[in-house]
């Protein structure tokens, strides 16, 4: 006999090396957040859940996943060589990042404090959900990320 969960957490979409000019794009319209990993990191396999079970409580703004051995022209672009990395990009800038994993409460309130109350994070199935849910207007950001 085997039991399901209640809730199933999906997991974050991933971003690669051929998404970069797009999530560039998407974060103009809104906020992006980025999370750089690599499969034989450790933290990395502790934070990663932590990070999905966030995002998906949350709803406004995109997220996802970069395995930076697979896409290492993303990771260079934003200079990660250590893992696991977060950063947040707006207008195709990054405003903000966190190196090394967070704790579940300490990333709830940083990731709250950074996204502000009515904000959130979006765990949309692709780069082109995302995208197109942007170009099309249906969401809304939260005033302290329009800065």
């Amino acid at each position: 006999m085997s039991t399901t969960p209640a809730t199933e957490t999906l997991p974050l979409p991933h971003a690669t090396d051929a998404d970069l000019a797009r999530v560039l794009e998407l974060s103009e319209r809104r906020p992006v957040f980025l999370y750089f990993t690599v499969p034989w990191c450790g933290p990395c396999r502790e934070f990663g859940p932590r990070l999905q079970e966030y995002a998906a409580s949350r709803s406004d703004v995109s997220m996802f996943r970069v395995d930076c051995d697979d896409s290492p022209a993303f990771a260079s672009r934003f200079g990660i060589t250590m893992y696991p990395t977060v950063l947040l990009l707006r207008h195709g800038d990054v405003h903000w990042t966190q190196t090394g994993a967070l704790g579940p409460d300490a990333l709830a309130a940083t990731l709250d404090g950074i996204g502000g109350a009515a904000g959130g994070l979006d765990a949309r199935a692709s780069v082109d959900d995302a995208c197109a849910d942007a170009v099309t207007g249906s969401v809304t950001l939260p005033a302290s990320l329009l800065d």
